[in-house]
């Protein structure tokens, strides 16, 4: 590998004048950003087997994350924050100043002491000895590079061989009017070096879209605040922008880099159900045709279909899905509802009271589904309290283990389509809520 020349001086510079995303550290002191599309529990349920290392303080042994091109902080304050109270080392590298200083800041008022700061280049991660992780989150970070197999085979080289991987990277076709827009925009700066005065001139274009312009068309998905100079220059004016299909996506991580992908996370469109052909086709016939085809051609065509995938976000690891993923054949596991809306009695009761009837689970941020109960679902969810293991719940009901790890397997299966239900170790610590976590910073401040 080339030392840190293929990072561009222009994506340095950018970051330095831009920091990204733009952020204010007092703002620590009213809310916890969300990183929820990779979260503990999903990290634990896909990449650990239900069994992720975590040990509270002055137990076991540390728990160490990397935050690779940690930008302004999100990803290293929220996995600080709620794992605050476990043995774990967050360490942050970035090439920007600007951007660690913001991060910094932000850690300060919270008073965290478990990041340790890097300002590098995650190219140079393997040169400056800060020893293997066992889990690493680069988000928005690889797409940007010159090389971006010489980054994620950087990071391959600090990866524990049972660790695993957060990644981000840019989507093709849902970006469609944003390749649209950088191209005009190259355009109409031609020769402009002033990076304010490119802001100023996009900000112009803006406001003069016709409407039958593609970005015009889909700006409200990209929620992006003309007022937020930082965003701007990010979206539309950066100078390293490369995006991935998802054949071209499989082919970069598991033929160039040899790793696995092991599933898709995220919200709505962008989670795994985004990528799943009966999400868009109902017609049984079609959908039995196209179920027939390699996995990466059914996410394919979903993503043609869907249209609208913008960032694919995923967990890989050096194993394939069968040796990370938590799986109810290992029955010494807990189910548990990965969502305070669902209470196990509270559904047990509606089955109750309306034999027949299918359960609807619409759950923000989750999505939606109708479930049709059969002989044991009512036992199985007033079981399922999230203490109780898969063996302690069958133990429970009169019924033989086959036959109600067959209906358990049909129930999990379902919820498992939208991580409503996962599965942990009774060693697995509780994670902390947003709200929890954000009661420490409250006790802090008097708030």
């Amino acid at each position: 590998m080339k030392k840190s020349s293929n990072y561009l001086k222009e994506v340095k510079k950018q970051y330095e004048d831009y920091p990204y995303p733009q952020r204010n550290p007092n703002d620590e002191k009213k809310r916890l950003l969300s990183y929820e599309h990779e979260h503990i529990n999903l990290i634990n349920h896909y990449c650990f087997n239900g069994e992720i290392p975590l040990h509270v303080k002055g137990n076991g042994e540390t728990f160490r994350i990397l935050i690779a091109g940690g930008g302004t902080g999100d990803a290293a304050i929220y996995f600080a924050e709620v794992l605050h109270d476990l043995n774990v080392e967050i360490v942050y590298i970035d090439m920007s100043k600007s951007s660690m200083k913001i991060a910094k800041e932000r850690a300060n008022i919270r008073q965290l002491k478990n990041i340790k700061w890097i300002n590098n280049s995650l190219l140079e991660i393997s040169n400056i000895g800060i020893g293997e992780f066992d889990y690493i989150n680069c988000s928005g970070v690889l797409h940007h590079l010159e090389s971006p197999t010489d980054g994620l085979n950087a990071l391959k080289s600090v990866l524990k061989d049972n660790g695993a991987m957060g990644i981000m990277v840019y989507a093709k076709y849902g970006r469609t009017g944003v390749y649209q827009m950088q191209e005009l925009m190259r355009k109409i700066n031609l020769h402009e070096e002033n990076f304010q005065t490119q802001v100023d001139n996009t900000k112009t274009v803006l406001s003069a879209l016709p409407t039958t312009n593609w970005f015009q068309r889909d700006k409200e998905s990209f929620a992006l605040d003309t007022n937020n100079d930082n965003g701007i220059y990010d979206l539309l004016l950066h100078s390293q922008d490369r995006a991935y299909t998802v054949p071209e996506l499989y082919d970069w991580v598991e033929n160039k880099c040899k790793l696995n992908i092991i599933e898709f996370t995220g919200y709505g469109v962008e989670s795994k159900m985004g990528y799943n052909p009966k999400v868009y086709i109902k017609d049984s016939i079609l959908l039995s045709k196209i179920n027939t085809f390699s996995i990466i051609e059914q996410k394919s065509i979903s993503e043609l279909l869907s249209g609208n995938i913008k960032k694919h976000t995923f967990f890989i690891s050096k194993h394939d899905l069968t040796k990370t993923i938590a799986s109810i054949k290992n029955t010494d596991l807990i189910p548990y509802f990965n969502t305070l809306e669902i209470n196990g009695k509270e559904v047990a009761d509606i089955i109750e009271s309306q034999p027949g009837l299918s359960i609807n689970f619409n759950i923000a941020n989750l999505g939606s589904l109708n479930l049709n109960p059969t002989k044991y679902t009512k036992e199985i969810f007033r079981l399922l309290d999230g203490k109780r293991s898969i063996k302690e719940i069958f133990e429970k009901i009169e019924a033989g283990f086959d036959e109600l790890l067959h209906e358990f397997e049909n129930i999990f299966n379902q919820l498992f389509d939208l991580n409503i239900i996962l599965l942990k170790s009774k060693s697995t610590p509780r994670i902390k809520t947003l709200t929890e976590a954000q009661n420490r910073i409250k006790k802090i401040y008097n708030i």
